[in-house]
């Protein structure tokens, strides 16, 4: 859903790709988990949340679950959806995504110092975007290492898959150094630390890209 219409976003912007989870609702308001922590939104405002068109929207998609339903065995399913993400990661549509999207991230970070006017609350909120509530930093990659991992409990002993889990293991630890010193420029207005913070960007970019090559041939 779009994120400008949900009330607890204290900044309001278009972000047709962002996603929360509801355990509850009543007849004013739907209870909300988002990033670790409980909201409520109006039942208008989460319709025209869901609803909303731009880049990533959703188009209102929801799933539902049989429980007897016959499920395709996991097997079958991992190597189909290593490849499709693997697919979508290294021919990114934009350069803006995928591999390119991080190349991108690691130059235009340069910049950021002298692009905003408010660099401490600014640069310290995406620095917890990324470690904490968005899928462009660790959080998504802490995620990914640990779901490859498990991946491996099907496929035991396979070279490519452990080679794709042991370099997002090390994209993780990248991402959140990246966060880190995106802190330390907001604390200190110092460039030195986003240039650091860039070098590894576009380090990241290669690991990430190594990763998928390998996944993509599972």
């Amino acid at each position: 859903m779009d994120c400008y219409h949900l009330e607890h976003f204290k900044h309001s912007f278009h972000f047709a790709g962002h996603f929360i989870s509801i355990y509850g609702y009543d007849n004013d308001y739907a209870y909300i988990y988002d990033t670790g922590k409980k909201y409520k939104v109006s039942l208008e405002n989460l319709e025209k949340a869901r609803f909303e068109k731009g880049p990533m929207s959703a188009k209102a998609l929801s799933y539902t679950v049989k429980k007897k339903m016959k499920m395709t065995p996991i097997v079958e399913i991992i190597p189909k959806a290593l490849h499709e993400v693997a697919t979508g990661f290294l021919n990114p549509p934009l350069k803006c995504f995928g591999y390119l999207g991080i190349e991108k991230l690691g130059k235009e970070m340069l910049n950021w110092l002298k692009c905003t006017p408010n660099p401490k609350t600014d640069l310290l909120d995406q620095a917890d975007m990324m470690e904490n509530a968005g899928t462009g930093g660790a959080i998504f990659r802490n995620f990914y290492r640990d779901y490859l991992y498990e991946c491996l409990d099907f496929f035991p002993g396979n070279a490519r898959l452990s080679m794709g889990a042991n370099l997002y293991k090390d994209a993780a630890n990248n991402w959140t150094e990246i966060a880190r010193l995106i802190k330390k420029t907001a604390e200190n207005k110092e460039i030195k630390y986003l240039e650091k913070a860039s070098e590894i960007c576009l380090d990241t970019a290669k690991i990430e890209k190594e990763a998928m090559q390998h996944l993509l041939s599972i």
